[in-house]
């Protein structure tokens, strides 16, 4: 009679079976009764001391992937999701290519999330004194009000919903380290971010803000896209050896803030004017105006304001909404990581006919 396993040996047979379905996906069908399964070959540089951390791929899912996709905004504009799809594989890519200066492989391995964390050191996000709500009212974040009210009568448009959202987005928040880091890559000794020229806006700061209408009369601010969905960012660019912001002549500012903008459209595919729905929406600043005129059709001459009014509503659940910067940079991305199962997707499963023969892939 064999012997009885002991618990350490069913507790080494239970850590082989989780390695192995780990780190092999499945291929093919052979036929409608039997899968075929073949080793996952990761392409990615291999993390020296990895540890627990499990390299993430295309076809993964779940928290670790909904983190990926909310970071990593700013390259190329992914949206928000659990599904490590064909735009977070450019969006890793891009990471790989631009901040980590190595080859890209489209695989999230230890030093890539490493360097992710670094990242959001590198450019912290202020709350306190640049994005909270100066209405002295709120405590910096609006009171929840107005969910569902639009302020014009039968449209759902986003841009008129009068919602005080919990927070800011994070995406944008994080999309806004992107735009200071490709400024500092790409204009280094000319331009540079210099402060967050507004944050949130609630109804009540809006009614302390009035500008006259079309027909002279004073009235209140109304736009709603600063109640999380939107923020202003200002720049200083170097004369001579001197940074210079306000003090600025305003066609210098306005040149580096279009210049800006481009940066935006180039690595974030954000959209000026709002022209496409999915995307960051960027102000206008249209062409160099006079020194004593901005051009018709300008908007944000110098500021560059980056908004998400234009993405869906699943896209703009209150859980993507943050309040500190504690919440934006949630957990080290090394210990989601580690912690995290990242799901294959059942499209992995390819199916054959009967007579099919599943062949290994080399």
């Amino acid at each position: 009679m064999s012997p009885r396993p002991t618990n350490h040996t069913l507790s080494k047979v239970l850590g082989d079976l989780e390695a192995f379905l780990r780190n092999f996906r499945p291929f093919a069908v052979a036929d409608r009764m039997r899968v075929a399964w073949v080793a996952h070959r990761p392409n990615a540089p291999a993390s020296a001391g990895a540890g627990s951390f499990r390299s993430i791929a295309k076809g993964a899912s779940g928290h670790v992937v909904e983190e990926l996709r909310i970071r990593l905004a700013g390259f190329g504009g992914v949206l928000p999701g659990a599904l490590f799809d064909d735009s977070l594989e450019k969006a890793v890519q891009q990471f790989e290519q631009d901040v980590m200066k190595r080859d890209p492989t489209g695989i999230v391995d230890k030093t890539f999330a490493e360097r992710l964390d670094q990242f959001a050191k590198d450019w912290p996000i202020h709350f306190e004194k640049q994005l909270k709500c100066g209405c002295g009212k709120c405590k910096g974040f609006g009171e929840g009000r107005f969910k569902g009210e639009y302020s014009r009568k039968n449209s759902k448009l986003e841009m008129y919903h009068k919602y005080e959202y919990p927070g800011i987005h994070r995406s944008l928040l994080w999309a806004c380290r992107a735009i200071m880091h490709y400024c500092a890559e790409k204009y280094k000794e000319e331009i540079r971010f210099s402060v967050f020229s507004s944050g949130y806006r609630c109804h009540t700061d809006n009614g302390k803000h009035m500008s006259k209408n079309k027909a002279g009369v004073k009235v209140p601010r109304t736009t709603t896209n600063h109640m999380g969905k939107a923020v202003d960012l200002a720049f200083e660019t170097c004369v001579g050896s001197v940074w210079k912001g306000n003090g600025l002549d305003s066609v210098t500012r306005y040149k580096s803030c279009n210049k800006v903008r481009d940066l935006a459209v180039e690595k974030m595919k954000a959209s000026i004017s709002w022209a496409t729905a999915g995307e960051f929406g960027l102000e206008p600043g249209g062409p160099t105006p006079s020194p004593k005129s901005k051009p018709s059709g300008c908007v944000a001459p110098t500021w560059v304001h980056m908004d998400v009014r234009e993405w869906q509503a699943k896209h703009l659940d209150d859980k993507f909404f943050v309040q500190s910067q504690a919440s934006l940079d949630g957990d080290s991305m090394v210990v989601v990581g580690s912690d995290s199962t990242a799901r294959p997707q059942p499209s992995e499963l390819h199916f054959f006919d009967s007579a099919t023969t599943a062949k290994h892939p080399g």
